[in-house]
């Protein structure tokens, strides 16, 4: 009886102990998000960190903000006509903005996110939930199961239409369409995994300033493009290999209102006016847009009817994420006398954009021609 009973007890603690054992396995099991060992619920194991990228953040580590340098992107003068030059210049806004935590707080939207194998592109999950607290949060019934490997992770906001691996912007959405993509291995451990996104415009954006040497006000212009078929009206992103393509061609005409200039009139030295944003896709060609001015005075000449093209030497086009200033420079177009004697203007310099090796340098500016006078 005594060996029974001392059998009986240690069956009883074998039992026991199996039992334990297999608890503790699902135990493991919820809180790595494997499934038998082999795949791995990204809803239980990784956590997606989410936070946005401001316009230029890219460039900002190439252009020094304290000494105000602006990075030059491409110039040219232009004859506007009535003895009016344009000397436009386009380069990145490096205007600093000065954001607070509310400002850089990620707008309450659906956001979706994708996830495909990094190898072969094969597509293998969609989620869609909210962003609360800088953290991604599925909702739903949806899960993503992955085996360990290499993932590239792909989400994106309601401003941005999907079909199948295909995801469109059209130019009324590019400032506030996001899209962020991330590379990550995903592991059966540690318990718990990290993955940063960061977000960003898929538009560009354009401010136009004017700069002249005398007040003015009361100028109002429209950019438009030169033809209806060289603008961007969407732009394609190929989610499975993160390739970006142009969607069909729309004509662009946006109207533009200067107000006055905020320096005092007659006391500074130069007298600006700066356009609000107009939004473009990535890829926009610069020198596909023209700037025709419709009413306005400066030097005592008329503007209206007055239009640039901007065609710089080599070709130029937006990229995504980036912000742009287009300054006009307004200058009447003065003879001057140059340093060999000969007069001309000021295209024949190198302030005007001529080649360094026929460009003169201008000592004076012609008061009379008839009287040989120069100031």
């Amino acid at each position: 009886m005594k060996i029974k009973r001392l059998t009986d007890c240690f069956l009883l603690l074998l039992v026991a102990g199996i039992l334990a054992a297999c608890s503790g396995n699902d135990d493991n099991k919820e809180n790595n998000g494997t499934d038998d060992g082999k795949k791995v619920n990204i809803a239980k194991a990784v956590t997606f960190k989410v936070d946005f990228a401001d316009y230029n953040a890219e460039q900002e580590v190439g252009v020094t903000r304290a000494g105000n340098q602006e990075e030059k992107i491409g110039q040219q003068v232009i004859g506007l006509g009535n003895r009016i030059l344009a000397q436009c210049t386009l380069q990145r806004d490096t205007t600093k903005q000065l954001k607070t935590i509310a400002t850089r707080a990620l707008p309450d939207d659906t956001y979706t996110m994708l996830a495909y194998d990094h190898t072969t592109h094969a597509f293998k999950g969609e989620v869609t939930g909210t962003i609360t607290g800088g953290v991604f949060r599925y909702s739903g019934d949806k899960a993503i199961e992955l085996e360990p490997g290499t993932y590239d992770f792909v989400l994106f906001n309601s401003k941005v239409v999907r079909s199948g691996n295909n995801l469109t912007v059209t130019r009324a959405d590019a400032d506030a369409a996001l899209i962020g993509r991330k590379t990550e291995t995903i592991a059966a451990t540690p318990k718990r995994q990290q993955i940063s996104f960061t977000l960003k415009h898929v538009g560009a954006k354009v401010k136009i300033k004017l700069t002249g040497y005398m007040n003015f006000s009361g100028v109002t212009a429209t950019l438009a493009s030169v033809n209806a078929t060289d603008i961007p009206g969407s732009s394609v992103y190929d989610a499975s290999t993160g390739t970006w393509s142009t969607g069909a061609a729309a004509a662009v005409n946006e109207n533009i209102t200067y107000g006055a200039n905020p320096e005092e009139a007659y006391k500074a030295e130069t007298y600006t006016a700066t356009s609000g944003d107009v939004m473009f896709m990535p890829f926009t060609d610069v020198s596909k847009l023209k700037l025709t001015f419709t009413a306005g005075n400066i030097y005592k000449q008329n503007m209206a009817n007055a239009s640039l093209t901007f065609n710089p030497k080599t070709s130029l086009q937006l990229e995504q994420n980036g912000a742009y200033v287009l300054n006009v420079k307004l200058m009447y177009n003065f003879l001057y006398l140059f340093s060999d004697g000969s007069t001309g203007f000021i295209n024949e310099t190198t302030y005007g954009g001529a080649p360094a090796a026929t460009a003169k340098t201008p000592v004076a500016v012609v008061l009379s021609r008839s009287k040989r006078m120069a100031i």
